[in-house]
């Protein structure tokens, strides 16, 4: 097993940070389009003595799943990044289908074990909102 770890936001000292505490394989927030944003993310990466080996977060996907004009430009795209991640050695793309861009919460304070406060969605609320926990 190997300690992974989102760096984010994706800095020389969140990275060094993460050496730190014995992170071994880096997860990137989706740099944009293109083979070199990822060249050069796993270039940082490897500097600070880990291996870059997953992609996640706000990959450009709402148009593909809602199958609203131009889903078939953001399929395009999403088949384009999986070369370049292939090409710059990054293993896995972990992404979402949800319908909006990111987690949706009711709460960023749900009581979980230990005393310790978890983000929760009950779809018995009113609207979910977005919360930046």
């Amino acid at each position: 097993m190997k300690l992974a770890m989102l760096v984010n936001p994706f800095t020389e000292r969140n990275l060094a940070l993460a050496a730190q505490a014995g992170v071994e394989e880096v997860v990137l927030p989706y740099p944009g389009p293109g083979l070199e944003p990822l060249r050069a993310a796993r270039r940082k990466v490897e500097a600070a003595g880990m291996r870059l080996t997953v992609l996640e977060r706000k990959i450009p996907h709402r148009r593909l799943v809602h199958r609203l004009p131009g889903w078939e430009k953001e399929l395009a795209g999403f088949q384009a990044l999986l070369r370049d991640m292939a090409d710059a050695g990054l293993q896995v793309a972990c992404y979402n289908w949800m319908p909006a861009e990111d987690w949706q919460r009711t709460t960023c304070s749900s009581p979980e074990r230990g005393g310790s406060l978890a983000t929760a969605f009950d779809l018995a609320k009113d609207r979910p909102q977005r919360h930046r926990c």
